[in-house]
Parts: structure tokens; sequence; C-alpha cells
């Protein structure tokens, strides 16, 4: 396990407030905590490096944009097939999240991912194709009905 500073954890939670739109972006991040700006990038750096930092970009509010369909779906995939299964549907540029989850008693499916489309007509054409790539059947498609809470998780925040 990688140790995470007092430090280290000032500075991932000034980055989990966004990136300041400003030509210096992380001058203005460094100036808020009293660091050089050359220091913070080279702990960020350090942290995409050692995993702690996936990646930087954008976050888009699909319902604000032509984006309008979600449907979680749950798939019962053999063991045998899991990854394989799991790896060619975390491909498809639509898919936000892929998991596996374990079995339950009245509720067989080992697979959940989530599909973003512009509506469920387009949606519905691409887990087809997914059943048609991988000869798995039995699966449900969840969908969103109403929207509660979404957030990125922040972390080391009091």
């Amino acid at each position: 396990m990688i140790e995470v500073t007092d430090l280290d954890k000032k500075i991932i939670i000034e980055l989990q407030k966004g990136i300041p739109l400003e030509s210096r972006p992380f001058k203005v991040i460094a100036d808020n905590l009293n660091i050089k700006e050359d220091f913070l990038i080279e702990r960020i750096n350090e942290f995409k490096k050692n995993g702690i930092i996936r990646r930087f970009g954008a976050r888009l509010r699909h319902y604000k944009t032509e984006y309008k369909e979600n449907i979680m779906i749950v798939w019962n995939v053999p063991e045998e097939q899991l990854c394989s299964t799991g790896n060619l549907i975390a491909k498809y540029l639509q898919i936000s999240h892929c998991y596996e989850r374990p079995v339950l008693p009245d509720f067989p499916y080992n697979l959940y991912c989530m599909l973003h489309g512009k509506n469920r007509e387009e949606c519905i054409k691409i887990i087809e194709e997914i059943s048609e790539l991988t000869n798995i059947k039995d699966y449900k498609m969840l969908v969103t009905v109403e929207e509660y809470k979404k957030i990125s998780p922040e972390y080391f925040i009091k």
C-alpha cells in the first residue's frame, strides 16, 4: 500500500473540487495549498504513476445532452466466460461501468454494466449485439426511471 501524507490528502481534496478554468490551473491550486506549482505537478504525476489518480477529464452531464437513456444490464454469465465477456462489454464506449458481482439466491446475475444511449432503441440494439456476440441470452434490462443522486465520490473529506 502507498503511504498518503497529510499534504497528499490536501492535494487530493483540492483536485476533487475541479480544475479551474485558468491559463495555469495548477498554479491556482498550488497557491491555494501554499506550495510550488512544480511540486504540485510532480506529486500529481507520482499519483498517476502509482495508480492513486487514474486520469483527469471533463465530466459530462449526459442528461443535458442528447444522451437521455440509461439502462443497467445484468447478465447471467457462465463462470468460464466471465473474464472474456466482461472485457468485451467494457470495450463499448457506451458502457460506463462493468462489474462482476456475487450471485444471490433468487438473482442469478453476476455481471452488471451501465449503458448510456440517445434513446431506448439505440440501447436495446447494443444489448442485443452484446447478447449475440457472447451467446448470453439470460439478462435483464433495468431501465433508469429517476435519478436521485449521481456524484463522483470524494475522499479525505471530513
